[in-house]
């Protein structure tokens, strides 16, 4: 517990290399623990390396299936490999409607393809929720770099990118405050999803269930 905390913290200083180190041991000395395996996932997200994060979150998922940070950040790194479908069938079963359509065009956004991302925000503002300013801020921000001149068409990126407004992501609370870390309110690169409502979601914010919480992967 003790190492994977301190990863987490590591990934919020931007120091990667030893985050991994940190998270690799731990999950050496507890190879199953989905709290490990979701924090180590997501330093794969910050790292921008979705697929290394995909099949640590997808075995979080596997061990532990009621763990919605896992999900969301799962469904961040399908988003990220621009598999948009199973991106929100994951968000999906991590969450509102709402909070899904927003994780996805929050997915969207960080693969600049803004026009898809403002069609998300809008489906959120229609899903009920309690989180439409959330919505409108991401929206808006999606809008106005939509209406940016753009370079000449250049590979997408799929790297983790800060955003001016985070999707809300909803999360069950932390079982033992001692055992949570904090999440970061914005990705390195990015949001994540512990918990997408910013970086691939590490922070692992203990709020009420069905908060709203930044879109951000999330470490527990």
């Amino acid at each position: 517990e003790v190492r994977s905390a301190l990863g987490s913290v590591y990934d919020r200083l931007g120091l990667r290399e030893q985050a991994r180190a940190e998270l690799s041991r731990a999950r050496e000395l507890r190879p199953r623990d989905p709290r490990i395996l979701n924090n180590l996932g997501v330093s794969y997200l910050l790292a921008e390396d979705p697929e290394s994060a995909e099949r640590l979150l997808r075995e979080a998922v596997l061990r532990d299936p009621h763990d919605r940070a896992a999900r969301n950040n799962l469904g961040l790194a399908l988003g990220l490999l621009g598999r948009y479908e199973d991106a929100l069938a994951s968000f999906r079963e991590a969450g509102s409607e709402q909070a899904a359509q927003n994780n996805l065009g929050y997915c969207y956004f960080l693969t600049d393809r803004f026009e898809d991302a403002v069609f998300h925000y809008e489906r959120a503002l229609m899903a009920e929720g309690p989180d439409d300013l959330t919505v409108l801020g991401n929206l808006a921000a999606a809008r106005a770099e939509q209406a940016q001149p753009r370079e000449p068409a250049r590979l997408e990126s799929t790297a983790v990118a800060e955003s001016p407004a985070e999707p809300a992501v909803e999360k069950e609370p932390a079982a033992d405050p001692a055992e949570a870390t904090p999440e970061p309110t914005e990705p390195a690169t990015a949001a994540a999803s512990e918990e997408p409502s910013g970086e691939p979601t590490e922070q692992a914010n203990a709020q009420p269930a069905g908060e709203p919480e930044p879109a951000a992967p999330a470490p527990e």
